[in-house]
């Protein structure tokens, strides 16, 4: 997770590459121009946290929530808040689309 955060952590263009916060870039494309909206990272961090190796065998949760101005990450009883990276127990934004 922490590796996955880091990445994120990467991206400096807090702006669309696709010219409105309404289209979504895929993750690669987020990685490779280091630019994106709240909405394409938390794609980019969903893909990569659905990817993540749980050695654990524990199936957590993994939805990526995206609100009216900003986006989250569920991961297990946790929400990721994509722009800042804080961890929250509920979205604090209305969440307009999620994906499972």
């Amino acid at each position: 997770v922490d590796d996955a955060l880091a990445a994120l952590a990467d991206i400096r263009e807090a702006e669309s590459l696709l010219g409105s916060r309404d289209r979504i870039a895929m993750p690669d494309e987020t990685l490779r121009f280091r630019a994106g909206t709240s909405r394409d990272n938390a794609l980019l961090l969903y893909a990569l946290l659905a990817h993540m190796d749980t050695r654990d065998g524990v199936n957590r949760p993994l939805a990526a929530l995206l609100g009216a101005e900003r986006s989250f990450v569920q991961l297990g009883d946790q929400f990721i808040d994509v722009s800042s990276g804080e961890v929250h127990a509920a979205p604090d934004d209305a969440i307009r689309f999620r994906l499972d």
